[in-house]
């Protein structure tokens, strides 16, 4: 796999605190570690620490993107063609929408340096896959964390008192760290039919791919996918599936992982809060809570508010019960 030289790393660098005015302190070189590969291109998660004109330290958090790795005669002119398309749309149709005040900061990232030069291909972006993201959980549990007050359910003030070192210490400790979806649930799986029955599935939307416990997926999809009674009845069933699955994958390629059941069991444990966290905003939305955008999202469908909390809390209570029976949590 293509490692992008560091002197060519530096030289990214130089020109993102250039055009960012900061005065450079430090960069995290994560070399071949973090690379996410797909169709379209190599991205390289890099996160850059500087200082701006009142010598305040600055973070500036980054994807460089780059050509794929590889590319066969017969698609790199089309792969070439995207890459320039895309480096078309940042570095003139972009500065365009802002000169005539259109407002595309919330759903297009900031590019902070482009190069077409040949060998030198790259695009930098504002990485918007965790920033926004973590504001918007915080907010949806200081909106919403009232609803629990005086009941057996306060188990979710825990978290928010506890909520940095939850989110950041997420894959600490974790063992079966793999580039996981990030959102997996039944609405980004795509299902072929044939006489009205399923018979093949393939998985979308791909945007918040991260490096964590393949655990994080499969815990957030039984929660925001089943209701009580299901998991109640078939967690241990899907879990057995869900690793017979994985292992028949890694032995067709060559791969034993002994401790499998056992790791995927504990990293079940030390994720869980995490993915609590995650499903308190998924309901709220869901549930029409999410009202004027306080979270950067908003919910689309609006219903009666008593209703909405009732329905809310009975969720978000099913799933804290689930997971206390399984051992996942401590109420």
């Amino acid at each position: 796999m293509k490692i992008l030289e560091k002197c060519r790393l530096k030289e990214i660098v130089n020109k993102i605190v250039e055009n960012c005015n900061l005065t450079l302190l430090t960069y995290e070189d994560q070399e071949n570690i973090k690379q996410i590969e797909n169709y379209f291109g190599l991205l390289i998660p890099l996160n850059i620490v500087g200082l701006d004109n009142s010598d305040k330290e600055k973070e500036v958090n980054v994807m460089l993107k780059l050509k794929p790795n590889k590319m066969d005669d017969r698609m790199k002119a089309v792969l070439d063609y995207l890459f320039e398309t895309e480096h078309y749309l940042y570095s003139r149709l972009v500065p365009m929408f802002r000169q005539y005040n259109i407002s595309i900061d919330e759903i297009i990232p900031t590019c902070y340096y482009a190069d077409l030069q040949l060998e030198n291909e790259v695009i930098v972006l504002q990485d918007m896959t965790y920033k926004e993201l973590n504001l918007a959980l915080k907010l949806s549990l200081d909106n919403h964390i009232k609803y629990f007050n005086g009941n057996k359910y306060e188990f979710i003030k825990s978290l928010r008192k506890r909520y940095d070192l939850i989110r950041g210490d997420v894959v600490k400790g974790t063992k079966c760290l793999v580039y996981a979806h990030g959102d997996f649930w039944k609405e980004n799986i795509l299902l072929k039919y044939e006489a009205g029955k399923p018979i093949h599935a393939c998985i979308v939307d791909f945007q918040t791919v991260q490096y964590m416990s393949a655990s994080q997926d499969f815990l957030n999809f039984l929660i925001s996918c089943t209701d009580t009674e299901t998991r109640k009845e078939y967690f241990e069933e899907f879990l057995t599936i869900y690793l017979a699955t994985v292992t028949t994958t890694l032995r067709e390629n060559d791969v034993e992982l002994s401790s499998l059941k056992e790791n995927f069991k504990h990293d079940l444990r030390l994720v869980a809060e995490n993915c609590i966290i995650r499903s308190f905003m998924a309901f709220a939305l869901w549930c029409g809570l999410e009202e004027g955008g306080e979270t950067l999202l908003t919910s689309k469908n609006t219903i009666n508010k008593s209703q909405a909390i009732s329905r809310f809390t009975k969720i978000i209570g099913d799933v804290l019960d689930d997971l206390n029976q399984v051992g996942l949590i401590s109420l």
